[in-house]
């Protein structure tokens, strides 16, 4: 799935996870090449979100921010709660 075919709900994920931090939008937009469906990426990146928030401080080291980023407010920022679709079946 190209990323210009995101819907605006979805597309919203990639501002703020560039707010977050700027890999992360990265990491997102080109994870969607994996997906054939808007659902199924936001899914995906549901999923890989909750496996970061299990060591915040891994995924930041890995990216050689742990001495720049804080984890705490890293792991805030991840766990953001905005926009959902209105079945309330897609949160993140």
């Amino acid at each position: 799935m190209d990323t210009d075919d995101l819907t605006e709900l979805a597309y919203a994920v990639l501002p703020h996870a560039h707010e977050v931090l700027d890999v992360l939008r990265v990491e997102i937009g080109a994870s969607a090449m994996q997906y054939s469906s808007e659902d199924d990426l936001l899914r995906g990146t549901l999923k890989w979100l909750k496996g970061i928030l299990n060591d915040p401080d891994s995924y930041l080291d890995s990216w050689n921010y742990l001495d720049t980023v804080d984890p705490k407010r890293f792991a805030e920022g991840v766990r953001y709660s905005g926009p959902q679709k209105s079945d309330n079946s897609l949160r993140w």
